[in-house]
């Protein structure tokens, strides 16, 4: 059983469940609901969060994919561009480890999960090769003597 209580000056709608639980909804254009604008909502069960977090980590999820995938295929042939791959995808996955770890079904964990192992280890591979390059050619003119 839920309670739904409006407050037309702060445009704001609470749902009020017995499991105490409190998630802000984050919304930069606000909510339409029976003709109302809701600029905050505050969700108070696990449940009726979901829909929203799945939206936000979806999106998140296309965006960091996007990102990954352009750098991989842009023509910087540096460490530093692996580097930050590598970096934003652990910063993605403890975001989901630490916030919406709850929200997701394990099939969603593992589905992400395994799109970003191989994105990792496609970028560790090709740091290493690039890393191996930068000592071959650092070497290559040094004699023994």
């Amino acid at each position: 059983m839920y309670k739904v209580t409006v407050n037309k000056l702060k445009n704001t709608i609470n749902y009020i469940n017995d499991d105490v639980y409190k998630y802000k909804i984050p919304n930069k254009k606000g909510f339409n609901i029976n003709g109302c604008d809701i600029k905050n909502l505050t969700v108070y069960n696990k449940k009726m969060a979901r829909p929203f977090i799945l939206k936000i980590v979806n999106h998140k999820f296309d965006k960091l994919i996007f990102k990954i995938t352009d750098d991989m295929s842009s023509d910087s042939d540096d460490d530093e561009t692996y580097k930050k791959i590598l970096e934003e995808i652990e910063i993605f996955r403890l975001l989901i480890r630490d916030k919406y770890r709850p929200f997701l079904r394990k099939n969603e964990l593992e589905k992400m999960a395994k799109k970003l192992k191989f994105l990792k280890s496609e970028a560790m591979r090709r740091l290493l090769s690039m890393h191996e390059v930068n000592v071959i050619s650092k070497n290559v003119g040094r004699g023994s003597r």
